[in-house]
Parts: C-alpha cells; sequence; structure tokens
C-alpha cells in the first residue's frame, strides 16, 4: 500500500514540476525584453558650444568604427571624441559625411568629394578622371568595397592605385552590382 502512495506522490511531484516550469517559460516568454536591447555604450552627454561643438547649422553627422563622431556643416567638418572636437574648414557646404566600410572618411559637397587623408593633414578633395562638371548626386559602396560617385550623367569608382575617380567602363555602374550602403541620394 506504501508503494502505491508513493507512486501517486511522484507522479504528482512530477506534474506539479512540470506545470511550474510550463508557467514559468509562458512568464519569460511574455515578458517584454526591451531592457535586454539597450546598448550599453550609450551615454548620455550634454555638450555646449564651450566644449568647441558647433551644430546650429548641421547638415550631417555620422560615427566611424573607432567611436568618433563626425559632423557636418555648412563651413566645416567636425571629429568629436566625447570631449574635444578638431575642425576642418570647408569652402562649400557639406552634404553629406561618409564613413565606409574600410573606416576611410569622405565629405561631399555639391560638386566634389573629399577624402581624410589623415587627422592632422584634412580632408582633400579628390580628382574626377574626365569628369563632366555636374553635381554630385549620390555616393555609394558595393559589396567589393570599392566607393562610387554618381553624377547627372556617370558613375565614378575610387581607384586606390590613381588616387582619383575614374568613370565606370559604361555610363552607369552595372545593375548587378550589390550595394552594400548607399549613402545621400536626395539629388540636391
Amino acid at each position: 500500500m506504501t508503494f502505491t502512495v508513493y507512486q501517486k506522490a511522484a507522479a504528482s511531484m512530477r506534474a506539479q514540476l512540470f506545470y511550474g516550469l510550463l508557467l514559468f517559460t509562458l512568464i519569460v516568454a511574455a515578458t517584454d525584453h526591451s531592457a535586454l536591447a539597450q546598448l550599453p555604450d550609450y551615454q548620455l552627454l550634454k555638450v555646449q558650444e564651450q566644449e568647441g561643438l558647433k551644430t546650429s547649422d548641421l547638415s550631417a553627422i555620422t560615427r566611424d568604427k573607432e567611436g568618433f563622431l563626425w559632423i557636418a556643416t555648412t563651413t566645416f567638418v567636425q571629429r568629436f571624441d566625447g570631449r574635444q572636437t578638431l575642425q576642418y574648414p570647408f569652402t562649400e557646404t557639406v552634404r553629406e559625411i561618409v564613413v565606409d566600410s574600410q573606416n576611410r572618411k569622405w565629405a561631399v559637397t555639391a560638386n566634389d568629394v573629399h577624402l581624410l587623408t589623415g587627422v592632422f593633414e584634412g580632408f582633400k578633395k579628390i580628382e574626377f578622371d574626365s569628369s563632366p562638371a555636374g553635381r554630385v548626386v549620390h555616393v555609394y559602396e558595393t559589396g567589393g568595397g570599392n566607393f562610387w560617385v554618381a553624377k547627372a550623367n556617370q558613375d565614378f569608382v575610387f581607384d586606390e592605385r590613381a588616387g582619383n575617380f575614374r568613370p565606370s567602363p559604361s555610363s552607369r555602374a552595372p545593375a548587378n552590382f550589390a550595394y552594400t550602403s548607399f549613402y545621400g541620394g536626395r539629388g540636391n
């Protein structure tokens, strides 16, 4: 008789354990996990113009792989490390500031593209090989890491060895390119 009671008690305990685990699983599944999605490296820091950061005429902002913020304004590009800013002056309005997959920094103006050659050297205007006059419509990077500039009637790819943009063999980039990043596109 005690053997049967023990079996019934063990079966009852297993059922309670099963239903308890099932209830726990349902509660965990139904719980809002938004706190887990919070990234730990975000901090709120109020920075004012006294610290050197100018944002009154902000046109673009991005973050590079080293964590620096790059801020484009109508008269210069700034690199902000959380404490200090470095400023790179421009004579044209910088429309876009782009960091590509190789962590290169590109500043895009209405008609030109500039590449950061060094933190203390600043941005250098990249020439176009046989470029027709015209506005930069957008810039993009392809799956192979090539950096492209689209002007009104022609696409140009950055030639690392020559240090300039050369025209694509066709009038536009091949349709089978896999774009990894697309920047701009406003056409203004």
